[in-house]
């Protein structure tokens, strides 16, 4: 019907204004059929197991967990609950971590490739940061070459109570140190305990200046940048790492903050032909606006 129109009003509209009302149509047509279009999810969970063939667990010290629980706050299914206490002597206590398998199993992401990643994750109601420890990482894609130490080429963190992305690249096949060539770090939008985050991270990963990276939050773009080193020079690109890392505390020191914990409910990758409304995870009608990306 809609084309058919089209020819029928094509002879009495100004030539000036065809192309902009063929456009629209175009955009109206792509956000009625835009769910349908679907690209290719490489892995998908919504914990309501905790899948061993998807992910391993991964800790420092004696007193992190991990268990499957309901999930708080008004969302339903299934969460993995994460926690670590701080160890004041002896071993550090400062990991509770689900690692993606690396590569050649679970999504296997390559460097020069362009992917979509849904998340969703909460604060604890008693979250808390203290001065000497400031910062958390909750979401990381760790590098799987090269030298050990390398900090991760994204993690998204809270810092000072605000979330935060750090994005580096390197283009050096080995590089020598942990300072790399480019790094971008910003404060994205506040963190509120009790609040569920509901992620879609956009990129593509390349070592040099010709990567990109855009984030969204519960449906707002917090984040966009089209000429980022999103990776280091590596043979094998990068695994996803969720959960609580909480760095600092591998030196002994009085920290008034000695719990953290987290909550995740889902995680999404998708291929460069998937789409945010393809890995978006929150069930909270966040999604409502239909973003075509």
């Amino acid at each position: 019907i809609i084309f058919i129109l089209i020819v029928i009003l094509i002879p009495i509209i100004p030539h000036h204004m065809i192309a902009t009302i063929i456009k629209c149509i175009s955009l109206l047509i792509l956000s009625f059929f835009g769910s349908c279009v679907l690209g290719k999810l490489l892995m998908q969970d919504d914990f309501s197991t905790i899948n061993k063939s998807l992910w391993s667990f991964n800790y420092n010290g004696n007193t992190a967990t991990m268990q499957d629980v309901a999930c708080p706050q008004n969302r339903t299914g299934h969460c993995v609950e994460f926690g670590i206490s701080y160890c004041p002597s002896g071993t550090p206590c400062y990991r509770s971590e689900l690692q993606g398998h690396a590569a050649g199993q679970n999504a296997d992401l390559k460097i020069g490739g362009e992917y979509w990643f849904g998340f969703s994750l909460m604060l604890p109601l008693n979250y808390t940061q203290d001065t000497l420890s400031p910062e958390d990482i909750h979401f990381q894609m760790h590098s799987v070459d090269g030298n050990v130490g390398r900090s991760p080429p994204f993690g998204l963190s809270v810092w000072n109570h605000k979330w935060t992305v750090d994005i580096r690249g390197d283009s050096r096949p080995n590089m020598p140190d942990n300072k790399p060539q480019y790094e971008v770090v910003q404060a994205v939008a506040p963190a509120i305990p009790g609040q569920w985050c509901n992620f879609v991270y956009h990129t593509k990963f390349e070592h040099d200046l010709t990567g990109f990276a855009t984030l969204w939050l519960n449906g707002k773009q917090v984040f966009t940048n089209d000429k980022l080193g999103t990776s280091y020079n590596d043979a094998n690109g990068p695994y996803v790492k969720i959960g609580i890392y909480k760095w600092q505390w591998e030196q002994h020191q009085s920290y008034t903050t000695r719990q953290m914990g987290t909550f995740y409910a889902a995680v999404k990758i998708g291929d460069a032909s998937s789409s945010y409304n393809e890995v978006y995870t929150g069930n909270d009608n966040n999604n409502s606006g239909m973003i075509i990306v």
